[in-house]
């Protein structure tokens, strides 16, 4: 027996990667929160957890902007309506008037919840720079 073709799935998902990823370029709040669960855990690489209010609050406020941001090496799973994207991030950004260029791998939890993806979960680790 075949495994059922999850392709649409999985590509539904990266397009709603693709739209948290150009949300935060923008700084586009409200993008965001149709993006994100009321829950969201939101580790950053430095440790810092925010839940979403506290998240959307960065990039509303200005504390937090991005300049650039590139997602790589990203891969998906499907665990029922659950899917899993694991990959690398760079980003250059200012946070509190200080620029900073960040290389993180990173685990995000979405859940697949009838037609849109909703993210729960973002879980980021600093990389060492590259030599």
């Amino acid at each position: 027996m075949n495994p059922p073709d999850n392709t649409h799935l999985k590509v539904s998902l990266l397009e709603a990667e693709e739209a948290r990823r150009l949300a935060m370029l923008n700084s586009n709040t409200q993008k965001l929160d149709t993006l994100m669960a009321d829950s969201l855990v939101y580790v950053h690489s430095s440790g810092i957890i925010d839940d979403k209010s506290a998240y959307l609050h960065l990039l509303s406020s200005g504390t937090v902007r991005y300049e650039t941001v590139a997602f790589d090496r990203l891969n998906v799973q499907l665990i029922g309506s659950v899917g899993l994207i694991t990959g690398t991030m760079k980003a250059g950004l200012m946070r509190a008037g200080n620029r900073k260029q960040i290389t993180t791998a990173y685990m995000a939890v979405w859940e697949h919840t009838g037609g849109d993806w909703l993210l729960h979960a973002l879980q980021s680790t600093s990389l060492p720079a590259a030599a």
